[in-house]
């Protein structure tokens, strides 16, 4: 699927599948959830990290802790089970020229 935001602050989930999520301009959310981490990762393009702008929202429902969560070189993948760290799920890939910097722009809910 494609996803394009607006012109506002949006909110957008790929859901189930390999997505392809476009923010636009404002200070948008691409938001995660826990029953889709395991079926294909999304891919964002344009985001603007920098200062207030874009942030990775994961809604686990309070089910996972910080250290399950890794970014390496554009990609954000998860431990289900904190025995994985060598092959973790991959849940996104973010363009390493974004500004995305995982301790301001990765929210864990």
């Amino acid at each position: 699927d494609f996803l394009v935001g607006g012109f506002g602050n949006d909110e957008l989930m790929g859901r189930w599948g390999y997505d392809t999520v476009t923010g636009g301009a404002g200070a948008d959310r691409f938001i995660f959830f826990s029953d889709e981490i395991l079926n294909g990762a999304d891919t964002i393009t344009d985001a603007n990290f920098a200062g207030e702008g874009d942030k990775i929202v994961a809604n686990f429902g309070g089910l996972a802790s910080i250290n399950q969560f890794f970014y390496n070189s554009g990609v954000l993948s998860f431990d289900a089970n904190l025995f994985d760290t060598v092959n973790p799920v991959v849940f996104a890939w973010v363009n390493v020229d974004s500004g995305f910097n995982f301790e301001r722009d990765f929210i864990l809910l």
